[in-house]
């Protein structure tokens, strides 16, 4: 845990968590650059062919986290938590390094099949580098979000503590639906 549970906030807390959001963006913006370049191998397939093939990807990414395929087929993951050396520097640039690593989605746990889609709309869907930036963007302060919550005193609330916490359902469904559809508005 980042953040000492029930502790007055000070601003050693706020660098904290700005070094955190920071190092999830500048990660999910290394992976989404790579990727981005790596797409224009696909550049020369044709558009209703890179449709078919994002949607049957995203079909078989969300059956195999959800459906008939769970168990069958094992997405490709790290199956390990980062190492405490990680903050063997200090809290703020360890904060950096921890989220720089969870924003690549390449050094930990996924907790949804989002990571996965957002790569399908990259590799297929052709975004502009400007779109395919914000998507990064918005893929590395969305993972700083429940960090960013926890400062703020409505992250005190029962609601918040259950977004936090785990034990609201369905919360890697809804991101999953939310990837899809912005996937479906880049597709051109």
């Amino acid at each position: 845990m980042l953040l000492p549970p029930h502790k007055r906030n000070t601003g050693y807390h706020y660098k904290i968590v700005a070094a955190f959001a920071a190092g999830n963006s500048s990660g999910a913006l290394a992976s989404a650059i790579v990727f981005w370049f790596l797409a224009g191998f696909l550049a020369p397939l044709p558009q209703f062919l890179r449709v078919a093939m994002m949607l049957a990807g995203a079909a078989v990414v969300l059956l195999s986290w959800y459906g008939l395929l769970d168990g069958k087929i094992r997405l490709p993951e790290n199956r390990r938590q980062i190492p405490a050396e990680v903050f063997g520097q200090g809290c703020v640039r360890g904060a950096y390094r921890f989220g720089f690593e969870l924003g690549t989605g390449l050094r930990t746990y996924l907790p949804s099949p989002a990571p996965y889609l957002l790569l399908l709309v990259i590799l297929l869907g052709r975004p502009s580098f400007g779109d395919t930036l914000l998507i990064a963007l918005g893929w590395g302060l969305g993972r700083s979000v429940p960090l960013m919550v926890q400062l703020t005193a409505a992250g005190r609330t029962g609601a918040t503590a259950a977004f936090l916490f785990g034990k609201a359902q369905y919360g890697p469904l809804k991101a999953s639906a939310l990837v899809l559809i912005g996937m479906a508005s880049l597709i051109r």
